[in-house]
């Protein structure tokens, strides 16, 4: 009664049946390991494509908030005959937002998340899409006769190859 034949007219026990179909049904533990080793690599290669599209619209963030100051600029010398004054330190951004927001007469208007406070000069300085400050120099010395500004780029350091800058086409 406890015997069952298979296929090949030979008897086995039931009981070997049942627990073969229970290890046929299972996943074994490699293939578990595998199918975690494949989610992980999918998941690395969604996480790098957000990081460099993060890092492309910040960019790009970045040389529209430039092309609007630039424009802005040029309004201001329209009106005052020259730029404002700036030494291209971390802190130039403060006379650029001073000229141009900051006046009797409002030539563009900085979003709170482009500014950020700095207590030594109790000022707003303009920060970029990477929350760096921007850079501005007048006189201009890459740009001359007009005026530099840049940004420190993606690694926040000057004179590096990502920055980005108005003197060269991007």
């Amino acid at each position: 009664m406890n015997r069952k034949t298979d296929c090949s007219g030979g008897l086995r026990p039931l009981k070997s049946i049942r627990n073969r179909r229970y290890r046929e049904a299972a996943f074994t533990l490699i293939e578990l390991m595998a199918v975690i080793v494949i989610i992980m690599i999918l998941v690395g290669i969604v996480v790098s494509a957000a990081k460099y599209a993060q890092t492309k619209a910040a960019r790009s963030r970045t040389q529209s908030e430039m092309a609007a100051m630039e424009t802005a600029l040029e309004s201001y010398k329209n009106d005052n005959g020259a730029y404002p004054v700036g030494d291209s330190s971390a802190t130039s951004s403060i006379s650029v937002y001073m000229a141009l927001a900051g006046g009797p007469k409002t030539y563009i208007l900085f979003k709170p998340v482009q500014l950020q406070t700095n207590v030594v000069w109790n000022s707003d300085v303009i920060i970029d899409a990477f929350g760096k400050p921007y850079y501005y120099q007048y006189p201009g010395v890459s740009n001359a006769p007009g005026f530099d500004l840049w940004s420190a780029g993606p690694d926040g350091q000057t004179n590096t190859p990502d920055d980005i800058v108005n003197w060269r086409q991007q």
